[in-house]
Formats: structure tokens, sequence, C-alpha cells
């Protein structure tokens, strides 16, 4: 036994090296991700209760992982989901494009509407200040 323990240090050793790297890896992913500047949330689900996803957890935006309604930064996530899911990126890449892609839709139609808002309250405006306008003088006459 007294050999066994050395033996377990050294794969632990191992383990948490290269445990590290993966999380090094990832941290380069997300300083990717910080680049391209998404600022939406984006999950897509890998099994039946893992996703990984986009998003702001623990106060920072980067890859996570979600298990039913638990979250966690990716490298803050159990060792066993971060490489059931590392290979998941690429679904997580196109989600991504999916979701700026249906938000820049959306905001078109707002910027559509808001210029008509804009215009009808501008024009309303015209109007009112005519009819003030008239008012006064109507009243300067009197």
């Amino acid at each position: 036994m007294e050999d066994q323990i050395p033996e377990l240090e050294k794969a632990t050793d191992y383990l948490n090296g290269i445990s590290d790297t993966l999380n090094e890896e990832i941290r380069i992913v997300n300083e990717h991700f910080k680049q391209i500047n998404l600022g939406i949330p984006c999950w897509v689900k890998c099994t039946d209760t893992l996703s990984i996803g986009y998003a702001k957890v623990s106060g920072q935006w980067g890859v996570c992982i979600q298990e039913n309604n638990e979250k966690w930064q990716f490298t803050d996530a159990p060792r066993q989901w971060r490489l059931a899911l590392v290979e998941f990126l690429p679904d997580l890449i196109k989600g991504m494009t999916e979701e700026a892609n249906k938000y820049s839709a959306v905001i078109v139609s707002k910027i559509e509407y808001l210029r008509e808002f804009n215009y009808a309250m501008q024009e309303g405006l015209k109007n009112d200040r005519t009819i003030v306008s008239r008012g006064k003088k109507g009243k300067e006459k009197a």
C-alpha cells in the first residue's frame, strides 16, 4: 500500500496539470468571444440534463455549463461535464450566430417602429404649435 500513495499522487498531479491546461484553453476561447462582444446569452442543449452556453454567470460573461437549473462558468463546472461538453463548442458558435441574427432582426424592427413613432410625434408637435400659435393670435386680437 505504501507504494500506491506515490502512484496516486503522481496520477493526481498529472490529472490536475492537464485539467489546468484544458481550463487555459477555455480562457482563450473566452477571450475570443470577448473580442466578438456578443453580449446576449445563448444556451445549447447537449444531453437531457446538460447544456453549454455563453452567458453571464457569477458576474462574468463566458462559456458556461448548465445542469438542470444550476449554472457554472465552464472552468468551475465538474470535470466530467467539462470533458463531455467541450466538443459542443461548434454547436455553441452556431447557436450564438443564430441568436445574433434574431436579435439583429428585432432591433431593425424596433428602429423602424421608433422612426415612425418619432415622425408621428414631430408631426403632432408641428400641428400643436400651429394650434397654439393660432390661439395666441386669436387672444392678441381680442
